[in-house]
């Protein structure tokens, strides 16, 4: 293929045998596959942030980032019985929500950071 760009750098792409050739506009600029790629890259929305999961899924993930016994040691180890029974609760619920203050509150305490949580929840997604 043989690919170019117009000044609002559209993408255009055409056989590199020449048989398009005749359909090519005036006016645009040669590039590599490599610069089309990055150009289309760039241009792309970003993808949705996931706010939900399921438990299954943040267990999953929480394992394969060898966390699962340390978030499961940590809710144990809470002194209070009060707030460790809401802890469990919590959980324990069917479904994790993203910004859920106990979540982000005993991932920051596990000394994770916002990014990382955001990178679980894309991974759990997946599982």
């Amino acid at each position: 293929m043989k690919y170019y760009k117009d000044n609002n750098d559209k993408i255009y792409a055409f056989e590199s045998d020449g048989s398009q050739d005749e359909f090519i506009p005036s006016g645009l600029v040669t590039i590599t596959k490599q610069q089309a790629d990055a150009i289309i890259a760039a241009n792309q929305p970003p993808a949705p942030q996931v706010t939900t999961i399921t438990r299954r899924q943040g267990r999953l993930a929480l394992r394969r980032a060898n966390k699962l016994l340390i978030v499961e040691s940590a809710i144990n180890n809470i002194a209070d019985d009060d707030a460790r029974i809401d802890a469990q609760i919590e959980y324990e619920a069917d479904t994790w929500e993203l910004g859920n203050p106990f979540l982000q509150s005993m991932w920051n305490q596990l000394g994770g950071t916002e990014s990382e949580l955001n990178s679980l929840f894309t991974l759990a997604k997946t599982l």
